[in-house]
C-alpha cells in the first residue's frame, strides 16, 4: 500500500466538506468538518469539565449529559451547514448553529445525530489521494 493512500485529507477535516448520500436521509446534504478536527478534542475536554459532578458520577456522563454534550460539540465543531432539510410543510429550514444544537439535543432526532456523525466520519476517513482524485470538492 502506498503511504500516500493512508494520509487523511486534513484540509477537509479542518475546513469542512459537503457529504451526500447519507443513509436513510433522502436528499439531505450536510457540510461538516471531520471528526478529530483541531477544535473537537479541545472543546470536548472543556465541555466535560463544565458538566457538574452530579451529572458525571464516577467520572461517567449520564445519558442526558452525554446527549447535551454531543449536541453542543457537534453544533460548535462539526456541523457547518445543510441542504435539503425542510419543515413538515416542505419549507426549507435555513441553517443556524443554534437551531442545529436544538435538533441535535432532541432525543427524538437521534437519526439526525447519526447522520451528522456518519458525515463527519466520512470526511475524517477520506484519504488525501481521494481528495486529489475528486478535485477536493
Amino acid at each position: 500500500m502506498k503511504l500516500s493512500a493512508i494520509k487523511v485529507n486534513t484540509k477537509a477535516i479542518e475546513a469542512g466538506k459537503w457529504v451526500d448520500d447519507i443513509p436513510e436521509m433522502g436528499d439531505l446534504r450536510l457540510k461538516v468538518r471531520g471528526l478529530g478536527n483541531s477544535d473537537f478534542s479541545r472543546r470536548y475536554d472543556e465541555l466535560v469539565q463544565a458538566i457538574p459532578r452530579a451529572e458525571r458520577p464516577n467520572n461517567r456522563l449520564t445519558p442526558d449529559a452525554q446527549r447535551k454534550l454531543t449536541a453542543q460539540l457537534y453544533a460548535e465543531t462539526i456541523l457547518l451547514d445543510w441542504e435539503g432539510l425542510s419543515d413538515d410543510d416542505g419549507a426549507p429550514i435555513a441553517f443556524s448553529a443554534e437551531f442545529a444544537e436544538q435538533i441535535l439535543a432532541d432525543p427524538e432526532m437521534r437519526d439526525f445525530v447519526f447522520a451528522v456523525r456518519h458525515a463527519a466520519q466520512q470526511v475524517a476517513g477520506e484519504s488525501a489521494d481521494a481528495a486529489k482524485a475528486d478535485g477536493g470538492n
